[in-house]
């Protein structure tokens, strides 16, 4: 699904991909559904899950579509706070693009913030 997104974002003008990535990613997120109605004690379906709802956000955002994009903003948070709750030492959502990291990422992203900006060391 990568080069479709690439697609899609290198000509946002033409909508010949829309329906191919459209229902690419519903199948996407449907599957991302499955597994989390299967293993819903699992916190990775729901980090999935909610990743899936993050490309589509993207998708709809990218074509002026507000409220098809907070509606799965809401899908998106509530998929997070599930699988935080699950398994809150594992899992920390990242504020950078909507990406989910593990613990270790994050720690290692954090120390070299408070280190300062390499333009702040010159």
């Amino acid at each position: 699904m990568g080069g479709a997104v690439v697609a899609l974002f290198l000509d946002i003008d033409n909508r010949s991909k829309d329906a191919a990535f459209t229902s690419r990613l519903r199948a996407v997120i449907a599957s991302g559904e499955r597994w989390a109605s299967r293993e819903p004690a699992r916190a990775e379906a729901w980090l999935y899950l909610g990743a899936a709802y993050g490309v589509r956000v993207q998708y709809h955002a990218q074509r002026f579509e507000f409220l098809a994009a907070a509606r799965d903003g809401k899908r998106i948070k509530n998929a997070l706070e599930r699988a935080l709750s699950l398994d809150p030492a594992s899992t920390t959502p990242t504020p950078d693009w909507g990406c989910i990291s593990t613990t270790r990422t994050s720690r290692r992203r954090s120390s070299r913030s408070s280190r300062g900006s390499s333009a702040s060391r010159r």
